[in-house]
């Protein structure tokens, strides 16, 4: 009796993620995977690259268990959202995050995957990224802390990842909106900076930092009016 490619997906959520069953990798994968997932492998077997995603997703998440929520079937593809729940290894604390699965199917096979599980909601309840401030008034050191991110940027004394870092706290760490849109667009274009592949699509790094720049210092002068109340 053929399996349906929906009671494929449900194995491979079952067993390999809720369980740590590799071996559903062998059955369902095709030997060659197009594996669109944001940091998946993608220069190994088709069975290897969701091997390492479900260990990836069990040492992310202690007694991890997959839910699926809703599917949509098509011809070849089926879609889906899921709740994966359990524990932060660090902490022992409790964590929940939404994940979208597209899997394409041909010939009983895996051949084709595109996932996005919300990793952003998974460093806001581990810990990673500060939680935001009840209030909508942010401290009167904010508009220092952009004036100062941009001096180092304009010095080059600080490194891609606390560049990123130091934006991700400012940009969730308060609540105001134009603020928060003035953070975000310097993010944006922060991340256009620090990717040399990105900024060559933009007319090359100087050109996006000087967008950055200008960006951090919009944002300076929308924190200090917020700070004024």
């Amino acid at each position: 009796m053929t399996t349906s490619n929906l009671e494929l997906f449900k194995a491979i959520m079952e067993r390999g993620f809720s369980r740590g069953d590799l071996t559903i990798a062998d059955e369902v994968c095709a030997q060659v995977l197009a594996e669109h997932e944001y940091l998946a492998k993608t220069n190994v077997p088709g069975p290897e690259i969701l091997k390492y995603q479900i260990e990836d997703a069990r040492n992310g998440i202690a007694n991890l268990k997959r839910t699926i929520e809703a599917t949509v079937e098509t011809s070849d593809t089926v879609w889906a959202r899921s709740k994966a729940t359990g524990l932060d290894p660090r902490s022992g604390k409790p964590v929940a995050i939404d994940v979208i699965d597209i899997c394409r199917f041909k010939d009983g096979k895996l051949v084709e995957h595109w996932g996005v599980p919300d990793r952003f909601a998974l460093l806001h309840q581990t810990g990673v990224l500060p939680p935001p401030l009840s209030g909508s008034k942010p401290p009167s050191a904010t508009h220092e802390q952009i004036n100062t991110l941009e001096d180092r940027i304009r010095k080059g004394t600080i490194s891609d990842e606390e560049g990123l870092r130091e934006l991700h706290a400012l940009l969730f760490a308060f609540d105001d909106a134009n603020y928060q849109e003035k953070i975000r667009n310097a993010h944006d274009w922060a991340n256009k900076y620090f990717s040399p592949s990105q900024s060559d699509q933009f007319g090359g790094r100087d050109m996006v930092r000087s967008h950055l720049l200008q960006e951090l210092e919009s944002a300076a002068q929308e924190a200090k009016a917020v700070e004024r109340g």
